[in-house]
């Protein structure tokens, strides 16, 4: 059985960069990290190393103002993210194999975004240690040309008309533009994102154009994912709302028994640390218990266990859950982040927009004692998830209504079509 894979798109620079509103911060990554983590069993997040370097969502996760000779891990201080890279949570795929040497290749390349980054005297140092860190923890590049198969994309929608793109830019200009991306992009294939992006600068409808350009952008990333590095698997992007590809969105899971027994909590705020995250990863007594405890969500949810069973993996599984904490708390610093942690769930007439029967799922993160997100319905603004069952799998899908963004399901029949046009990687 594969793994549900989701290429997390919306924690692109390029659409922190374009949003209008609902901006995105680093705890609603802690939000997504930790749905992933206490929720699901077969399930992997990837970002691309691109993303670590230019996002300052990710950058705050990953990177320290501390002196980078410091031996101290210093990484936990703001997310659980570095942790759950090493612990294969999270994967990030890497051109280079190197951060260093990918940011070097892409500013001699003109890629601007890489350019400003070498303009800081630190940026050396600073990414040498997280590649120091991170160096068995990266995943090989696609062997797809991305910028090939992203200009086949593009060009495919610059046929139709604004309006049928759902954009608001009058023809006229729309068609300046698109003519001169054509001219621009014969002259050389190098990085065709971010030649829109120099075109579209000027426009006062740079935002869409650009929220246009990311979303082809995720999208080709998904569809050679699919026929390379995931070939097995089911892969997902997580990306900008849309109807651009007529993409199936994860289907919620659809029911008659009562949802709310679904409801979790675990009543203290514990430590999200290294320790946590490595003992749920791996085989033992924690691990056990974790998986248990989402198999029989499962079954509860295609009747197969009863509410009895369900209360009683819940509480073993809360009880583990804080028995570990305590024990490892003496360990702990200050520093750590602390959180709650809570599923909520509850039958949504609508599946949350998608005009189908579903639940809705919020999980709430704290740090420091301050909640992350204001409680709207049960739910978390930025923070919006949603359960998907598919078969014997079950996950967390991410929508967070605010910031626009849901979980697209990439299709293997597509992925093959899309990506036999596409040139390789020499």
């Amino acid at each position: 059985m594969g793994k549900d894979i989701t290429y997390l798109g919306s924690f692109d620079d390029r659409i922190e960069s374009y949003l209008d509103y609902g901006k995105l911060d680093i705890k609603t990554l802690n939000e997504i990290l930790i749905s992933e983590m206490f929720f699901s069993t077969n399930s992997k997040i990837v970002i691309n190393d691109g993303y670590i370097v230019n996002s300052p969502i990710l950058k705050a996760a990953l990177l320290s103002s501390k002196e980078t000779n410091s031996k101290e891990n210093y990484y936990y201080y703001n997310s659980p993210l570095f942790s759950l890279i090493k612990n294969d949570f999270v994967s990030v795929l890497s051109r280079e194999n190197s951060l260093v040497d990918m940011v070097d290749k892409m500013a001699k390349q003109g890629n601007q975004s890489f350019i400003e980054i070498t303009k800081n005297e630190l940026w050396e140092s600073r990414l040498s240690k997280l590649d120091f860190d991170l160096n068995e923890s990266f995943i090989k590049w696609p062997k797809y040309n991305i910028s090939h198969g992203f200009h086949i994309l593009l060009s495919e929608l610059l046929k139709n008309s604004p309006k049928d793109l759902n954009l608001k830019i009058n023809e006229d200009e729309f068609k300046k533009i698109k003519d001169e991306y054509n001219n621009q992009i014969v002259k050389s294939l190098e990085s065709p994102r971010n030649q829109w992006e120099l075109i579209v600068q000027n426009s006062q409808f740079k935002n869409e154009l650009m929220n246009l350009a990311s979303i082809v952008y995720h999208y080709n990333f998904g569809l050679c994912l699919q026929s390379d590095t995931y070939a097995n698997d089911n892969v997902y992007i997580n990306t900008l709302n849309n109807s651009l590809f007529e993409n199936k969105q994860s289907q919620p899971i659809e029911t008659d028994v009562d949802l709310t027994k679904l409801n979790f909590s675990i009543p203290t705020k514990i430590s999200i640390n290294d320790k946590l995250i490595s003992e749920l990863k791996t085989k033992g007594e924690l691990n056990d218990i974790h998986n248990e405890f989402v198999s029989t969500n499962l079954k509860y949810i295609k009747k197969k266990a009863s509410e009895i069973e369900l209360k009683r993996i819940q509480d073993e599984f809360k009880k583990k859950i804080i028995d570990f904490d305590i024990k490892n708390s003496k360990k702990q610093t200050n520093q750590i982040l602390k959180t709650s942690v809570i599923i909520s769930c509850a039958a949504i007439a609508t599946g949350l927009g998608f005009g189908i029967p579903g639940i809705a799922a919020a999980v709430v993160t704290t740090v420091g004692g301050g909640v992350v997100g204001e409680l709207v319905n049960g739910s978390i603004d930025l923070a919006r998830t949603r359960l998907k069952y598919s078969g014997d799998k079950y996950s967390l899908q991410i929508k967070r209504q605010l910031a626009r963004f849901s979980s697209y399901e990439i299709s293997k029949e597509k992925s093959k079509e899309h990506t036999d046009s596409v040139i390789l990687i020499h």
